[in-house]
Parts: structure tokens; C-alpha cells; sequence
């Protein structure tokens, strides 16, 4: 039902927005913008010139990623002070379940 890019950038976008705390509404907001940094990181990889229109979409919600991705890293790294990488993993699979 999925391809294979889909489900990349789902997982992505799902396990790190409950990875920051977000839920409800602010989790799915999160993961639009997780989604959008994921298919623009492709776009660029990927030498796609509609990487540049994405990206200048991006910009004005600069500081909402920022702030995301502190939440993101503070979990990972109190996660990590307490848990081994490999339950970090089985962490983030489990997310999309919880």
C-alpha cells in the first residue's frame, strides 16, 4: 500500500514527533514538518530543482524546527543515559504502536 520512500518518510515524521513529546494535533503538525524536511533532504540527495521552492516553503517555520529538534535531541540524549543505542532503536520502532 505503501512505497518504499513513503514509508521512510512516515516513519520518520511518526516516531520522531512522539520522539519530542508532540501529541494530538501538535504531533500531527510535527510530522508535516518532519515529513517536509524529509522529501526536502530527498530532494537534495536526489539533485531534484524543486528542492529549492520546498526549501523556501520550509523557512518560515525555521523556528518550529529548531524547537523540535532540541526536544528531539534532549530525548535522545536523556534516553540514551539511561538505555543502550539498541533500545534507542526498539524505542522508535515501537513508536508508531504507543
Amino acid at each position: 500500500m505503501l512505497d518504499s520512500q513513503t514509508e521512510i518518510s512516515f516513519r520518520f515524521s511518526v516516531c520522531l514527533s512522539k520522539a519530542a513529546g508532540r501529541k494530538g494535533k501538535h504531533a500531527e503538525e510535527a510530522g508535516k514538518l518532519l515529513s517536509d524536511l524529509y522529501d526536502l533532504r530527498s530532494r537534495i540527495v536526489h539533485g531534484d530543482p524543486g528542492a529549492s521552492k520546498l526549501f523556501r516553503r520550509i523557512i518560515p517555520s525555521q523556528n518550529d524546527l529548531l524547537s523540535l529538534a532540541r526536544s528531539i535531541l534532549l530525548t535522545y540524549v536523556f534516553y540514551l543515559s539511561e538505555h543502550t543505542r539498541k533500545e534507542w532503536t526498539a524505542f522508535l520502532k515501537a513508536c508508531p504502536f504507543n
